[in-house]
């Protein structure tokens, strides 16, 4: 995904990440149907898998309790944190 995100248009600068491009919420990650990227169900299966491993590797990983509260990313349909922020 980081080498797709050095390819887009828009970046200001070519050959680097561009995260916060303008318009960068305007697609769809993944696409769908016939043009849908053929890696999406790799992704979201590490994305399923990766939170288990990290407590099974980290079992002291907890949420820093000096942080506030996680506020939800604003969505129709998929919610998720803004961020989560960990201690060890």
């Amino acid at each position: 995904m980081i080498a797709g995100l050095k390819l887009l248009a828009g970046c200001r600068r070519p050959g680097h990440e561009c995260f916060r491009r303008p318009g960068n919420r305007q697609h769809l990650a993944f696409g769908y149907g016939p043009d849908g990227c053929p890696g999406s169900r790799l992704v979201r299966e590490q994305l399923r898998l990766t939170p288990d491993m990290l407590l099974r590797r980290m079992p002291e990983l907890r949420l820093d309790e000096r942080r506030p509260e996680p506020r939800m990313q604003p969505a129709q349909i998929h919610r998720s944190p803004q961020a989560l922020c960990a201690a060890w």
